[in-house]
């Protein structure tokens, strides 16, 4: 089949074209016969036939109707594949085979998903135990940041609460086709074993996104909002900082005390 067609700048289509670069990924995923590896966005499968050989199971999620056959095509004959053709941000993850036991996710991921993707990786983090993802620098410096930088913010805070992430190597525009504008760089995240939160993801994700919303503000304006501050401050949580400042444990200590105590990070429904 033809792939020779236009990149679809809607789908933010960059694709690898280097063979170093992939093995290197290969190398820190660490795939396994026994390990199921989603692959989101394969596009025309150059990550994914390295990873084929290995003998783990691979599950390619791709949007674009175009190379969705052309994988069909491709991998037609390759029994350990299996072609999910759907939006990777809105599909079940039910397609694993239910004797999956640890699980890996793997991409060179446009831009404009990478986000979200993360936040699925939170939600799905009882099931992965591992990820290696090619994604924009800045991104992943954010990832990796530390409190009290600039770079720190949101993603810092929930990546480093369930996974152990590691900036491994930056990535040149030169290895793709077409050559993005920007640096890239190669993440890995690796599951926390224990990640000590004593209270629902779902309101230790909520408190981080609003302590954040503005994150030039102290924290007692920024959560003033949402929050009874005077009852925050006699948990011992020093509000004159900006939630940048904030280490990641002190967060979850504050999601715990704040449920032990009573108070809602959310106004009550209805």
């Amino acid at each position: 089949m033809d792939v020779r067609f236009r990149p679809k700048k809607s789908l933010g289509q960059h694709f690898l074209v280097d063979a170093n670069i992939a093995r290197k990924m290969l190398a820190l995923l660490e795939p396994r016969e026994e390990d199921c590896i989603v692959e989101i966005g394969p596009g025309k499968g150059f990550l994914t036939q390295f990873f084929l050989d290995s003998g783990a199971r691979v599950y390619g999620v791709e949007l674009d109707d175009r190379l969705a056959a052309f994988l069909a095509e491709k991998f037609a004959n390759a029994p350990s594949f299996t072609l999910i053709h759907a939006d990777f941000r809105t599909v079940p993850l039910d397609f694993l085979d239910p004797s999956c036991r640890d699980v890996k996710w793997l991409g060179s991921l446009p831009y404009n998903i990478t986000s979200v993707v993360f936040f699925r990786m939170i939600d799905e983090y009882p099931r992965i135990c591992r990820a290696v993802f090619l994604i924009q620098r800045e991104v992943a410096e954010r990832v990796v940041a530390s409190p009290g930088c600039k770079d720190y913010g949101i993603l810092s805070v929930l990546l480093q609460t369930f996974y152990r992430p590691v900036l491994e190597f930056y990535v040149p525009p030169t290895v793709f086709r077409p050559r993005p504008r920007v640096e890239s760089a190669v993440i890995r995240l690796e599951k926390q074993g224990e990640i000590g939160l004593n209270c629902s993801t779902f309101e230790f994700v909520s408190l981080v996104k609003k302590a954040f919303a503005q994150r030039r503000k102290i924290l007692r304006n920024t959560l003033r909002s949402f929050l009874p501050v005077d009852r925050v401050e006699s948990l011992g949580f020093d509000l004159s900082r900006r939630a940048e400042e904030v280490p990641v444990e002190e967060w979850k200590r504050l999601c715990e005390q704040l449920k032990r105590h009573g108070i809602p990070i959310l106004p009550p429904s209805g």
